[in-house]
């Protein structure tokens, strides 16, 4: 970042060689408007304060951007450090949580083996772009930004459901009740999962009745949007969402059959399913369901799966 005031009848012998070059640009161009300029290998943000003083100086600000894949591979080092301090931060307060009793002591060790399988694919994804924007092999800078993002993203969901999970189980949380407009609520809540579902070319039908709940709206939202991923990701064309006679479901085509053991271990932390998930988000699920006094199923139908909440009409 630099700056320069120069007499507008002075000559450019104080200025260095890169600010004699940015000052020849002002000078043949208009900067009033911050500009993007690349002089040289070297690129820049320019801008021209067009207002003297009294003495007659000039003042233009820029800011040398170059170093730009450099910053991206700073920023995304950083973030693996922290992710993988958080993972373990998680990891280690979930095993003491169930370090009591012998075949919770188990569960914990096989579910948090599989969901550092599960941290490792990201991770991965996030390493392996950095390292070649280090090497100067990218050529699509955006596309790989979106990527590095989006796998942050996934990171960050899962640790934040790691750490809650723990936090059921030791006890910690607590349902703060509220009564809600449901329909509205589930609009809402799949709203941000627009894109995805464009992108996915998915259709996806929903068909609520008029009816309130009684629930904590961030635990509703949690459970709610637990589905809809998992409903999500294995749907081959369509996915349907319902609430009716005090019941919320949720189905969706699979693209493969289901097994009975998958399907009666669905809900279960620990369990592996057959494209090596983890059932993180749906045991989350569960346990806030089970929190509010509901109940929550399975069930293989219509070569497809349904999920079904019900208990929570508001009398």
């Amino acid at each position: 970042v630099g700056s320069s005031d120069l007499k507008s009848d002075s000559n450019t012998d104080e200025l260095t060689a890169r600010e004699r070059e940015i000052y020849k640009w002002v000078l043949d161009n208009d900067a009033s408007a911050m500009q993007s300029v690349k002089l040289g290998e070297n690129s820049y943000y320019i801008q021209e304060f067009n207002d003297f003083n009294e003495s007659g100086d000039l003042l233009m600000a820029y800011v040398d951007v170059s170093g730009g894949p450099e910053i991206i591979i700073g920023i995304n080092i950083a973030m693996i450090i922290v992710a993988i301090i958080i993972g373990v931060i998680g990891a280690v307060f979930g095993y003491y949580v169930g370090l009591s009793i012998e075949q919770k002591e188990l569960a914990q060790m096989n579910f948090f083996e599989n969901t550092s399988r599960e941290l490792k694919t990201p991770l991965m994804m996030v390493g392996g772009y950095a390292e070649a924007i280090e090497q100067g092999i990218v050529n699509d800078d955006q596309r790989t930004g979106r990527i590095i993002v989006g796998e942050t993203r996934h990171m960050s969901d899962l640790i934040e459901d790691i750490l809650y999970m723990a936090k059921v189980e030791s006890g910690a949380v607590h349902i703060n009740k509220e009564e809600i407009r449901f329909g509205e609520f589930v609009e809402d809540v799949l709203m941000p999962f627009e894109g995805a579902v464009a992108e996915l070319d998915l259709r996806v039908d929903v068909d609520m009745a008029t009816g309130n709940v009684l629930a904590d709206p961030s635990k509703l939202e949690h459970v709610i949007s637990g589905l809809f991923t998992y409903s999500l990701k294995f749907a081959k064309s369509k996915i349907e969402i319902k609430y009716y006679n005090n019941t919320f479901t949720v189905w969706n085509d699979l693209d493969t059959n289901i097994d009975e053991e998958e399907l009666a271990n669905i809900f279960d932390a620990s369990h592996t399913g057959s494209k090596g998930n983890t059932g993180i988000g749906l045991a989350l699920a569960k346990e806030i369901v089970e929190l509010h006094g509901w109940r929550i199923s399975a069930t293989s139908t219509n070569n497809g799966i349904l999920f079904s909440v019900s208990g929570g009409r508001v009398p």
